[in-house]
């Protein structure tokens, strides 16, 4: 399978299940797995803008990532898998006029998946949801377990410091 990842969890996901090798594309921002030897590199920062060539691949590019994308480069990896955290409306109709637009311009069909990370449950929901995809559904589960048990202990270890407040983890 050759993935694109537009979403740093899901690059992360994709090294931790030990499938780093399928990932043929990722943004500037996601660390490389290791054994990701055909990913590139498919955004820059917000410095630079690619000129589209039409109003279509701009959507595209727009809706599926919040760095400028380099639609010509996604075209060019061919993927069959997409993970992205897509800010367009109506995300549903979205992704079935963007696969339908890359069918048309690679020939080859492609799945998008939305990620949702907002909130700790939806981290969860997508970090189970791409083990199921991945076929690695109790390492997922297994990762899970781990960042619940590691956010309850600093949870436990720094609860003097956050009686009546918030705390943003980054």
């Amino acid at each position: 399978m050759r993935i694109v990842s537009l979403h740093p969890l899901a690059t992360d996901m994709l090294d931790y299940c030990g499938v780093g090798w399928d990932l043929v594309g990722l943004t500037h921002v996601c660390e490389k797995p290791k054994n990701a030897t055909k990913a590139k590199a498919l955004t820059v920062g917000s410095q630079r803008k690619f000129k589209y060539l039409n109003k279509d691949f701009a959507r595209l590019a727009e809706g599926l990532c919040e760095y400028p994308l380099d639609v010509e480069q996604l075209k060019a990896c061919l993927p069959h898998l997409i993970l992205a955290d897509i800010s367009a409306p109506e995300t549903n109709k979205f992704i079935e006029w963007s696969q339908q637009l890359l069918l048309t311009q690679t020939r080859v069909p492609v799945e998008i998946r939305h990620l949702r990370t907002d909130t700790l449950d939806e981290v969860y929901q997508t970090i189970r949801e791409l083990g199921d995809l991945l076929g690695k559904k109790t390492l997922a589960s297994k990762l899970v377990e781990e960042i619940q048990t590691h956010l309850d202990s600093w949870a436990q270890k720094y609860r003097h410091l956050c009686r009546g407040k918030k705390v943003i983890l980054l």
